[in-house]
């Protein structure tokens, strides 16, 4: 299919060069247009088109993306409307969230700096920051990862790449 076949689902008044758009979901969602059924739609130039991806659970939406030698983002919502000049491959990208969790030893507590949860759900490449209070009488020893410590600062950012779980550490300082 190309620019050059008559569009056959476009509801809008035929003027414009009729041109194709085409959506793809990469694995992690699905994609649509908000009024047709199907992944390509034939409209013309300067039609008004949305198109809606939406993420399958444990996954979360990037964004729309031209596809092509480089591809270029257009859009972080979910929801895009665009006006069309003419031929367009757009694909949804989803990322695959990854669990963060936190817990303490005696002598102290753990928490995220900006929710109450125990554990949040992140995409690779997201910055987290974790916060150890210390309770009377403990001192901070630091935030492990299994027997290794990765931190010794009481609030700790780093970048997600995986699932982790971290463990604030605490001794008695009597």
């Amino acid at each position: 299919v190309s620019c050059k076949d008559e569009p056959d689902n476009n509801k809008e008044e035929n003027s414009g060069i009729p041109c194709e758009i085409n959506i793809v979901a990469s694995e992690g969602g699905d994609v649509q247009f908000s009024d047709y059924f199907g992944n390509s739609k034939h409209v013309y130039t300067g039609s008004k088109v949305t198109i809606i991806a939406t993420a399958d659970e444990g996954y979360a939406f990037i964004g729309w993306y031209v596809v092509g030698n480089n591809e270029k983002l257009v859009s972080k919502t979910m929801s895009y409307t665009f006006t069309t000049q003419g031929d367009l491959q757009l694909v949804a990208k989803f990322g695959k969230l990854q669990d963060i969790t936190i817990g303490s030893n005696d002598g102290g507590s753990a928490s995220f700096k900006d929710s109450e949860e125990k554990i949040v759900h992140l995409l690779p490449g997201e910055d987290v920051t974790v916060v150890a209070t210390v309770d009377e009488g403990y001192e901070f020893v630091g935030w492990y990862v299994e027997d290794n410590l990765v931190s010794i600062d009481v609030e700790y950012t780093f970048t997600v790449t995986t699932a982790v779980t971290l463990v604030a550490k605490f001794v008695n300082s009597n």
